[in-house]
């Protein structure tokens, strides 16, 4: 099978154990060469291991926007088709707006970075608040593809991205960094940093792209840009053009509307729901994709900038940073049908015309456009060189974390025609250091929320908006949809009643469109709102739909918008504008997702004795750590045995192994208590054994907290075992290995709490524990069964160690943050337990890459 040779080379860089930073320019194939290694590593067949588990495990691709996952994902899927894997590694996408994955425990995964960087600090966006920790350990456990998401805001991404592989580095991981745009001074600063091999095109690579493509640049004035499309259409059949925001792209697409067909215009942009949008890129595919000669035009915003393999002869697009500009000329004469395109850029006669920008970056990418002159050919040594130009010092800076000066006066003399050295800029928004990059994703692991990271590193906050045919009327002035006045409610309240009174898993999928919170907030800030919430609290036995009374617009909320605000269309999507009639449902212009009958049905019953469901998460512990967590663990020792920090790798690793084996046995130790058992059904004196979950037709009120009892009893087992530090005291990773099978329900008090009532021993529990492990261990349980005696219960219950506080005992522990060496072995120990007790619990396997 044929591959160029820079994709040859990042795959045999990356099998050498090195990470990679691919420099190549749009449409060449970077993903199908950072993907290529991971398939040559993947196991030959679903039930044999990886052929090299730390390259072969789990790829994530991480994206600067969602917009490319769903592109990305057919680039990756194709390539596995090719390979021969077909079906069997269907890469799931995951981002705020399509939720496929199951804690990235799927081969492949696509995903946007503040996903990544969230559950890598132990906060994650989009996963349930269950998944605790198991997403980092995830993503700890995989080979990352870091593509262009520099994108997203260079003056705080790129010092969050560098503390990341900062910490991959240190732990071992391979990773790639791949870019068209990244300046020379920041990928040679990553290079030595982060320790990337570079891997560039070769001659012949370059030959592949640039030999048969010919696309000239020119700036231009633009008077009328409608009437310039519809002169380039009628020339050469297909345009695509280019619009710095949403609302110009509307304007645009209304203006052409009365000259073009609904099979000549397309319309693309972030403001779409998600099957919209997902059906406007897959028609855009047809007609723009390579072989079609349909006659079309398309407006775009930055969402057809990367991701999407469309192709014109003629594309126009505003001004834009030299960046931006150089990925939106990656669409025109994309494919070698068509070899000869030309790439208009023009300044749009329009107040502030810069935003989304930073007024200054888009001048100095104008003042350099002005010094090649009127037009000049952009292949990839001309992209290259308008790169560094414009971006190689300004970048340096936020690399580094520093900040950098503005001399407005030389930008102007570059306007004016002048040759001069471009000066540096001032950033939009003020850059943060390297330590607080690691500090901020530390803050985020102790304070459990991604609000502070997702706000750092999205300069661009976006709201999520419903649009209604009518305002609520909630006359009983009751915030639960539905609790009361039923007879007085609109259409849609009444729908979301109908909605709380389903399970979940049967309700209907409301389709919400993001807005960015500027935007929205200079339209709407004044109005009275209405918020939606999804209320999950522990009074209630499921999360229900809240209409609240909105005080002030915030970012991430989902907000209520009425015909009289908004309008919403599958073809132009929301708009504050003109509006295209759309028929309600339920209430809703914007979509709703029927649930589909097999989606329906309610989980199934599955009794399990205390026993048997321990055994059965031992056993899945201990077939991950066969199949790959073994390996991570013991490189990830390895580089700690290279710094200094362990004088044994394999000792290491061979005792914490040990440790996360008993502690997935032992994970559940609290359901013993006579307490929860009483309240699960068991009776005493029935001879029957303790039970895990409960028999179906058996009503279960509200159980007692039973996972924090695991952190004591492990502890004192660990200390009795001998894993014990200088002073003699519990040694750290023994009390992590601890924590983290104790946090496989949830995390705790948000101050790092643990409680738990005290355990009340009983008849039958000791012989119970022993003959567990007898049936698991076999010979090699005789040290801790030694250990398994009523003082092991005292220990649980001594409000000396753990202090009693209103009936219930307490812990607080310092736990590791990603800044810190034994990150990786918590959440690595957290989510195989975790995975463990969700597999054995539900009877179908999780872990798909095993």
């Amino acid at each position: 099978m044929d591959f160029r040779t820079f994709q040859t080379n990042t795959a045999n860089a990356l099998m050498r154990g090195r990470s990679v930073l691919l420099h190549a320019p749009t449409g060449i194939g970077k993903s199908v060469g950072s993907a290529l290694g991971f398939t040559e590593a993947l196991p030959a067949g679903p039930a044999a291991p990886a052929r090299d588990a730390l390259l072969g495990t789990r790829l994530l691709h991480v994206l600067p926007m969602r917009a490319l996952a769903n592109s990305v994902a057919k680039d990756i899927a194709g390539l596995l088709e090719r390979q021969g894997f077909g079906e069997a590694y269907r890469p799931a996408i995951h981002h705020g707006q399509q939720q496929e994955s199951e804690i990235f425990a799927e081969r492949v995964g696509v995903t946007t970075i503040d996903q990544y960087l969230a559950g890598f600090a132990g906060a994650p966006l989009s996963f349930s608040s269950r998944s605790g920790h198991a997403v980092a350990g995830a993503i700890v456990a995989s080979y990352s593809v870091f593509d262009e998401v520099h994108l997203l805001g260079p003056e705080r991404g790129l010092p969050l991205l560098y503390a990341v592989l900062q910490q991959r580095k240190r732990w071992g991981l391979l990773s790639t960094v791949m870019t068209a745009t990244l300046p020379k001074s920041v990928r040679t600063f990553l290079a030595e940093q982060v320790g990337l091999e570079a891997v560039e095109l070769s001659p012949a690579d370059v030959q592949a792209r640039d030999g048969w493509r010919r696309v000239t640049l020119s700036l231009e004035e633009v008077e009328r840009p409608a009437e310039r499309v519809l002169e380039e259409f009628k020339a050469h059949g297909r345009v695509i053009a280019f619009v710095n925001t949403v609302d110009a792209a509307v304007e645009l697409y209304r203006q052409l509307q009365a000259r073009l067909g609904p099979e000549e215009l397309f319309l693309a942009h972030s403001n779409f729901a998600p099957s919209h949008r997902k059906a406007v890129e897959e028609r855009l595919l047809e007609v723009f994709g390579r072989g079609s000669t349909a006659r079309a035009v398309c407006v775009l915003t930055q969402v057809g900038e990367a991701g999407i393999n469309i192709s014109a002869p003629v594309v126009l697009s505003e001004l834009a940073p030299v960046d931006s500009l150089i990925q939106r000329a990656g669409r025109c004469a994309r494919f070698d049908t068509q070899p000869e395109g030309r790439f208009v850029v023009y300044r749009p006669r329009r107040e502030r015309s810069h935003i989304p920008y930073g007024e200054d970056l888009v001048k100095r990418t104008e003042a350099a456009l002005h010094n090649r002159g009127d037009s000049f050919r952009l292949d990839w040594t001309a992209e290259n060189e308008l790169v560094d130009e414009v971006l190689d010092a300004y970048y340096a800076h936020f690399i580094r974390g520093e900040n950098v000066s503005r001399r407005d006066a030389e930008i102007k003399k570059a306007r004016k025609g002048e040759r001069v050295e471009l000066p540096q800029p001032a950033p939009k928004t003020k850059s943060i250091t390297i330590a607080d990059a690691l500090g901020l994703l530390d803050q985020t692991f102790h304070g459990r929320s991604a609000d502070v990271l997702e706000g750092t590193l999205r300069e661009i906050n976006n709201v999520q908006v419903v649009v209604v045919s009518e305002p609520p009327r909630n006359a009983a002035g009751a915030e639960i949809v539905g609790a009361e006045g039923g007879a007085s409610l609109s259409e849609f309240e009444r729908y979301l009643a109908q909605q709380n009174l389903l399970k979940p898993y049967q309700r209907d999928t409301l389709e919400s469109i993001p807005v960015s919170y500027g935007r929205f907030a200079r339209r709407l800030e004044e109005q009275d709102l209405w918020e939606l919430k999804l209320v999950k609290e522990e009074r209630y036995d499921k999360p229900l739909y809240v209409l609240q009374r909105a005080e002030r617009v915030r970012p991430n909320r989902t907000y209520l918008l009425t015909q009289a605000d908004a309008g919403y269309s599958p073809t132009v999507g929301l708009s504050f504008g003109e509006v295209d009639y759309v028929e309600p449902v339920h209430g809703l212009i914007t979509p709703v997702v029927p649930r589909l009958s097999e989606q329906a049905q309610p989980p199934k019953h599955n009794f399990q004795s205390w026993r048997e469901h321990c055994s059965r998460v031992y056993r899945a512990v201990d077939s991950m750590l066969k199949s790959k967590y073994s390996a991570w663990i013991f490189h990830i020792a390895e580089q700690m045995q290279a710094r200094g920090a362990l004088e044994s790798a394999e000792q290491f690793a061979q005792t914490l192994e040990s440790m996360v084996r008993l502690a997935a046995l032992l994970h559940d130790v609290g359901k013993l208590s006579r307490g929860w058992q009483r309240e699960i059904g068991w009776r005493e004196g029935t001879g029957e054994g303790f039970w895990a979950k409960s028999k179906e037709g058996v009503r279960v009120g509200e159980l007692p907290p039973h996972a924090f009892h695991a952190l004591p009893a492990l502890r004192y087992l660990f200390c009795q075992l001998g894993v014990v530090d200088e002073q003699g005291k519990v040694d750290r990773l023994a009390e992590l290995i601890a924590l983290a099978a104790s946090r496989h329900h949830s995390l705790g008090d948000p101050d790092g709490m643990l409680r738990w009532p005290p355990f009340e021993l009983h008849e039958g529990v000791i012989e119970e524990i022993r003959q567990l492990l007898q049936d698991e261990l076999g010979e090699d349980a005789k040290p801790v069964e030694d250990l398994i005696t009523p003082e092991l219960f005292d220990h649980i219950n001594d409000a000396h160690t753990y202090e009693r506080k209103e009936g219930q005992h307490t812990y607080l522990l310092d736990t590791p943050s990603p800044s810190e060496d034994y990150y990786p072995f918590y959440v690595l120990a957290n989510r195989m337990i975790k995975v463990g007790d969700w597999e054995a619990s539900g009877g179908e396997e999780v872990e798909l890459c095993r």
